[in-house]
C-alpha cells in the first residue's frame, strides 16, 4: 500500500536510457585488453560495445582460428554487478554444446546452441570470456533472411533453447533480444549474453510436477503460480530490451516468471516479418503499445501482474485516448494480416497479456508450425539435454570479493580442462 501510495506516474514516462554505475568517471570505459591475453590472441577489432562491456574479435596466435572476446569492465563495482557477472560465467561453464544437437537436414558446420566460454581471465577489477565468433547478430541477420523457411528454422532454434534453459537448466533468460542471439552463416543461431539470467527458486523447483506427469489442471496451474510468488524471492524490474519487456516487468511485478522469454520470443517472432512492433521511448509508451495489441484488459488480467502500479498506468493511457480502443482493434488486425497465418497464431498465443496464458517452450514445441515444418530433422530428445543449474543459496549474502573467487575459479578450471594432454601448458 505504501508503494501505491507513492507511486508516481513520471517514473514510468522518463526516456528509457540504461542506468549507469555511479562512478566519477562513468561515461568512459577503459578499453585496453589485459596483457596475458594479448599474449595469446592478436586483437584484431572492437566488434561491439553493451553498457558494461566490450567484445573484439580475436586470433588465437598458435591454431589461428577465430575467436570472440567478452570483456566485462568494472565487474566488481558492486554486489549487485558482481552477483551478475557470476551468474553469467557459471550457466556458460555449465554448458556443454555438443549436448545440444539440432541441425537440419542440410549439414551445418554448426549447431544451435547458448554461449558458452572456452578461456577467460579476471584481474583487478575485469572480467574476460573467451567465445566463438559468429557472423552476426540478429539484428544485423534480419536483413538478409531471404525467406520464411529461414525464418521459421530461427524461431524453432529460440523455442528449442528456451525450452533447454526453462525445463532443463531451469533458468530464464530475462534478456532475449535480436542483439542476443548470434548467427552463422547457415542460420544458426545461439543464445548469448547470459548476465541477467536467474534461476528458479528451490522451493518453488520441488514442487514441480515431473516432465512426464500428467497435464496440470487450470485451478492446479494457478495454486503453483501462488506457490511460486509465495516462495520466490523479488526479482529486479530493470531487466530486459524496453521493447522486448513483458507487461508484468513494465508493470512492476517483482515475481514474475519465465514467461517472460515467451513474451520477448513472441515480439522477436513478429519482428522478422514486419520489423519491430513494441518501440516505446519509456515504459508508459511501451505498455500502450502492448494494449494497442493485446487490447485493454479485464480486471482479472490486471491482478494476474500483482502490481500496485497496473491500474493506474492502464488509466493513465486510457484518459488520454477516449478512442483508444477502437485504436486498438485496429491495430492488432492489421498486426496479424501482415504474417503469415501460422506465424500470426504463433505470436498471438505468445503475446498474451497475463502471463499464465502464454504457453510454455514445450507447448511451444508442439505448435503446428514446427510438427509440419519438412526441412527439419531433429533429433527426438524425449528430455531437455541441459541439467539444472543451482547457483549458491547465500549468493545474496556473499562478499563481492568471495564472487569474484568463484568466477576465478569457475574460469581457472575451464582454462586446466582446455589444456592439451599431449602439451601441457598450450591452451586451445
Amino acid at each position: 500500500e505504501q508503494r501505491a501510495l507513492a507511486f508516481n506516474m513520471s517514473t514510468f514516462s522518463k526516456p528509457h536510457t540504461t542506468q549507469p554505475r555511479q562512478k566519477q568517471d562513468k561515461s568512459e570505459f577503459h578499453s585496453a585488453i589485459d596483457k596475458s591475453l594479448t599474449s595469446r590472441y592478436h586483437c584484431q577489432k572492437c566488434i561491439g560495445r553493451g553498457n558494461y562491456s566490450f567484445a573484439y574479435k580475436l586470433q588465437n596466435k598458435r591454431t589461428r582460428l577465430p575467436f570472440c572476446l567478452k570483456k566485462i569492465h568494472d565487474a566488481f563495482y558492486c554486489h549487485t554487478d558482481a552477483k551478475n557477472v557470476f551468474r553469467e560465467v557459471h550457466v556458460m561453464n555449465e554448458i556443454q554444446k555438443s549436448s545440444l544437437g539440432l541441425k537440419r537436414k542440410a549439414s551445418a558446420k554448426r549447431s544451435t546452441g547458448v554461449i558458452y566460454f572456452t578461456d577467460g581471465l579476471v584481474n583487478r577489477k575485469d572480467v574476460y570470456l573467451v567465445t566463438p565468433l559468429f557472423t552476426c547478430d540478429l539484428r544485423s541477420g534480419m536483413m538478409i533472411l531471404d525467406t520464411d523457411d529461414q525464418k521459421e528454422w530461427i524461431c524453432f532454434q529460440i523455442v528449442w533453447m528456451l525450452r533447454e534453459l526453462h525445463d532443463g537448466a531451469r533458468v530464464m533468460h530475462r534478456d532475449l533480444c535480436p542483439e542476443n542471439i548470434f548467427m552463422d552463416d547457415k542460420c544458426n543461431i545461439t543464445l548469448g549474453d547470459l548476465g541477467l539470467v536467474r534461476d528458479y527458486s528451490k522451493d518453488v523447483a520441488k514442487e514441480l510436477p515431473p516432465r512426464d506427469a500428467s497435464p496440470m489442471s487450470s485451478s492446479d496451474r494457478e495454486q503453483l503460480r501462488h506457490d511460486q510468488q509465495e516462495s520466490a524471492s523479488p526479482r529486479t524490474d530493470y531487466v530486459g530490451h524496453l521493447f522486448y519487456r513483458a507487461p508484468e516487468i513494465i508493470c512492476g511485478n517483482p515475481y514474475y516468471t519465465e514467461k517472460v522469454d515467451i513474451w520477448s520470443f513472441g515480439s522477436i517472432c513478429a519482428e522478422l516479418y514486419v520489423g519491430t512492433i513494441f518501440a516505446g521511448k519509456n515504459s508508459l509508451e511501451q505498455l500502450k503499445n502492448i494494449l494497442l495489441f493485446t487490447g485493454i484488459p479485464d480486471l482479472e488480467q490486471v491482478e494476474s501482474l500483482s502490481s500496485p502500479f497496473a491500474q493506474a498506468m492502464i488509466d493513465t493511457i486510457l484518459d488520454a485516448d477516449p478512442q483508444f480502443e477502437k485504436k486498438s482493434k485496429e491495430f492488432r488486425q492489421s498486426l496479424l494480416t501482415q504474417l503469415p497465418e501460422q506465424i500470426a497464431d504463433l505470436v498471438e498465443k505468445c503475446l498474451q497479456f497475463n502471463a499464465e496464458r502464454r504457453p510454455t517452450a514445450e507447448e511451444l514445441m508442439k505448435h503446428p508450425l514446427f510438427e509440419e515444418h519438412s526441412p527439419f530433422d531433429v533429433y527426438d530428445f524425449p528430455t531437455p539435454s541441459l541439467n539444472r543449474i543451482d547457483f549458491p543459496e547465500n549468493i545474496n549474502e556473499m562478499e563481492v570479493s568471495e564472487l569474484k573467487t568463484l568466477i576465478e575459479e569457475l574460469i581457472s578450471s575451464k582454462q586446466e580442462r582446455s589444456v592439451s594432454p599431449t602439451k601441457r601448458g598450450i591452451r586451445e
